[in-house]
């Protein structure tokens, strides 16, 4: 009896069990259910859907508004199908009414190749027109196109040029790109102040980029070591820097992951804490960051904040190497010399380092100055001398003016023609007169 009301309550148990599943799934369900509705109620509403015929009955009447807007529709599929092509014929109607906004976009299609064949030169004559009936589109575009140093073109004061009109409208990018003119001191007198000025302005505005520029600034000003007040503005400063690199980092962009991560690794204005460091590392390395890359290699390589793995380390190196970062080629031929992580390749590993050193990598050219000192013979040192016949005991030598011992030899004859000529550097005995 009681084995059956055991067997009863395992019964009853599993029977439990499964009913509470089955609730957990319908609460899953009705929760899905339940976001799909808000989504439609309160997100969709806020996807503006154009009225294509209305636009068309504007754009019939020669509207410049209406012949973008209905070019942007094509372009983006919003009221209709997507059609660049579509989208390129009524932007040049626009272009033919001399409207700047048209200008621009039809220069981006140029850009890109999108609904034509891509032309760069064309594209650069219409962002040149818009720029010049101030859109600040197209400025800060031309101002990119002569900033690009890969450019034949590449001018940085006309680069800070339209950067400087471009951000004066209030387009974010530019005045980050500004920013980073004043404190590299491209284009225009190097300024700190200016530099904060426009990164602040478009930080204010959730800008990544400035986000992570206001961090390199306040690392900037941090004062050399000294007496307490600098210690406290240098504690103020990483403080600083650390805010901007959070917010950054918060919108995932890379840099600022990688900055970041090394405040946890070194403990700058927070904890130390390696293994957050290394989370950032990968997460900015991922997203391609190419000195997240090599500090993720570097860490797998010492065993910070992971178990050491060579091959995971080789790899990371390799995808910076693969960037031309010159860090990651070095340390990746690094690797393939040694056979760390990888099959030894000692032609691609002095291919990586020299393009390394070529690149600027001090490490580098230290290490193929090394290997080429000792590749070379040292200089200055005498050859080895050829090996002298032994000579005969003093004692046994014929005294001067009596007959040999053998009185029946020869007299000296001249040297073989095979017999060895003195080494360099020596020179022949002198013979008695």
């Amino acid at each position: 009896m009681g084995r059956r009301s055991r067997h009863y309550d395992n019964f009853g148990m599993q029977e439990f069990e499964t009913q509470e599943r089955h609730d957990q799934l319908l609460k899953v369900f009705f929760a899905v259910v339940i976001l799909l509705i808000l989504g439609f109620y309160f997100v969709l509403p806020n996807v503006k859907r154009e009225n294509v015929p209305f636009l068309k009955a504007k754009a019939a009447q020669g509207r410049a508004r209406a012949l973008v807007r209905l070019g942007d529709c094509y372009y983006s599929g919003n009221g209709t199908d997507q059609n660049f092509a579509e989208a390129v014929r009524w932007y040049r109607q626009a272009v033919n009414l001399n409207y700047p906004p048209a200008i621009y976009k039809l220069g981006l299609c140029f850009d890109n190749g999108t609904g034509v064949a891509q032309n760069s030169e064309r594209a650069l004559k219409y962002y040149r027109r818009a720029a010049k009936q101030g859109n600040a589109q197209a400025q800060y575009r031309l101002g990119k196109y002569y900033y690009a140093p890969e450019n034949p073109k590449h001018d940085v004061l006309l680069a800070a040029k339209w950067f400087r009109q471009a951000a004066q409208q209030g387009n974010i990018e530019a005045q980050t790109d500004l920013g980073i003119c004043y404190f590299n001191g491209e284009g225009v007198c190097r300024d700190g102040n200016k530099a904060k000025k426009w990164f602040k302005k478009a930080a204010r505005k959730k800008n990544a980029k400035a986000q992570y520029y206001m961090g390199l600034y306040a690392e900037s000003e941090i004062p050399e070591p000294g007496g307490k007040k600098d210690v406290f503005r240098q504690d103020a400063a990483y403080s600083h820097a650390f805010k901007y690199y959070k917010k950054s980092a918060d919108q995932e962009y890379p840099p600022a992951l990688y900055r970041l991560g090394l405040c946890y690794l070194e403990g700058k204005a927070v904890s130390q804490d390696a293994e957050e460091a290394v989370t950032l590392f990968e997460r900015a390395a991922r997203r391609g960051d190419p000195q997240a890359q090599v500090k993720l290699g570097d860490c797998f390589h010492e065993g910070i904040g992971y178990q050491q793995d060579f091959k995971r380390a080789f790899r990371w190196y390799r995808r910076a190497a693969a960037q031309n970062d010159p860090e990651g080629c070095y340390k990746a031929g690094l690797c393939l010399a040694d056979g760390t992580g990888t099959e030894p390749d000692p032609a691609l590993a002095a291919e990586l380092i020299q393009k390394a050193a070529e690149m600027g990598s001090a490490e580098a050219r230290q290490y193929l100055d090394n290997a080429s000192a000792n590749a070379e013979p040292k200089t200055g040192e005498p050859e080895p001398a050829a090996e002298e016949a032994p000579e005969e005991p003093a004692g046994e030598a014929a005294p001067a003016g009596t007959p040999d011992a053998e009185p029946d030899a020869e007299p000296d004859a001249e040297p073989d023609a095979e017999s060895p000529e003195p080494a360099a550097g020596e020179t022949e005995p002198e013979t008695a007169p």
